[in-house]
């Protein structure tokens, strides 16, 4: 970790996070960087981001930034979703934590996966 002097600023290596959301999940969110900053409580991760929920899904992608304020994390990037009944991949994506919506922005592809109950 480092932190510049007059800034609220850290920088983090090996970035491993935990989040709850109000219905009891949680979501565990690696990565080989981030920066945060204390003021605001906004983050950015860099690099094999992975976001893994605890029912089950698998969110992949380069990068993400979290926006504290409106509990939200986006990308640009290209993102891997893999659950027990669906892998999607796509451009792009929002995530809204208090709606609890996923909105994967462009070039979106889904197979399903047969032989699962749900």
């Amino acid at each position: 970790m480092q932190q510049y002097q007059g800034q609220n600023i850290m920088i983090l290596e090996d970035v491993r996070l935990t989040f709850f959301s109000k219905d009891g999940r949680t979501f565990t969110v690696t990565g080989k960087q981030g920066k945060v900053n204390q003021d605001t409580k906004n983050m950015e991760l860099v690099g094999d981001v992975v976001v893994a929920s605890s029912d089950g899904y698998r969110l992949k992608t380069h990068s993400m930034a979290y926006t504290h304020q409106g509990k939200k994390i986006r990308t640009q990037d290209v993102v891997d979703l893999d659950g027990d009944q669906l892998r999607l991949k796509g451009r792009g994506m929002i995530v809204d934590m208090e709606a609890q919506t996923v909105s994967v922005l462009h070039e979106v592809k889904t197979q399903w996966k047969a032989g699962k109950k749900g």
